[in-house]
């Protein structure tokens, strides 16, 4: 397969590059940015612009949107029903601290800017560009967008005496405060979690949302 960016023209390069820019900025001003929607509407973007000139990477990048739209799909099942639990002293959900997801968001931001940035010059014919730039560019915002990723899925959801522990590759955990075998407090407060087995469950930062409320129903189960 012929590289299809080489066969843009200038028109088509802006119009490809104003579209990518409408779908930063949109994702921009919505109240809550997802950094995975945001990456299926650019590759659905790209995927048009190659498909307009009958070139073969349009279906991988269709296939590749497709994935992402089934896997947002699930996420947002996942979200909607834990959303839909009440929040009170019994039933809440512990997550990560907000600041960590923009930040490492803030990353993910950046390395796709660079990218396409690096990628202008070395289409233009600027030799101080390398495939250096465009790959440091392209690792920068992967490792932004998997932090961003996880620091969105991990979540414990605590009803009553039940616990609901999600990850990012492991699956739904559920178990009650009696299959709490230990807490430990390690580092700046954070929380480990040991099974009966003496096996570590989930280590809980100090900082996590609704920290204190998981420690005192640990506590009121005699766990702490």
């Amino acid at each position: 397969m012929n590289n299809p960016i080489k066969s843009l023209t200038r028109r088509e390069w802006c119009l490809w590059l104003a579209s990518l820019a409408v779908v930063l900025i949109a994702n921009q001003i919505t109240p809550e940015l997802d950094p995975l929607t945001m990456t299926a509407a650019l590759v659905g973007v790209t995927s048009l612009v190659f498909a307009a000139k009958g070139n073969v990477w349009s279906q991988v990048l269709m296939i590749v949107f497709s994935i992402l739209y089934g896997v947002i799909g699930h996420l947002n099942r996942k979200k909607i029903a834990i959303s839909g639990k009440i929040q009170s002293d019994a039933q809440y959900i512990v997550t990560l601290p907000s600041a960590l997801k923009y930040v490492y968001m803030a990353m993910f931001l950046l390395g796709i800017a660079l990218f396409f940035i690096f990628l202008a010059f070395k289409v233009s014919g600027n030799e101080s560009v390398t495939m250096g730039h465009l790959y440091f560019a392209l690792v920068f915002a992967t490792i932004g967008f998997l932090v961003t990723l996880w620091a969105s899925r991990w979540s414990i959801v605590v009803t009553g005496a039940s616990m609901e522990i999600y990850g990012l590759l492991h699956k739904k955990a559920e178990l009650s405060m009696q299959d709490v075998g230990k807490v430990e407090i390690g580092k700046k407060d954070a929380m480990i979690l040991y099974d009966t087995a003496g096996r570590k469950l989930i280590t809980v930062d100090g900082l996590a949302e609704n920290y204190d409320c998981l420690a005192k129903s640990l506590e009121e189960n005699g766990k702490m």
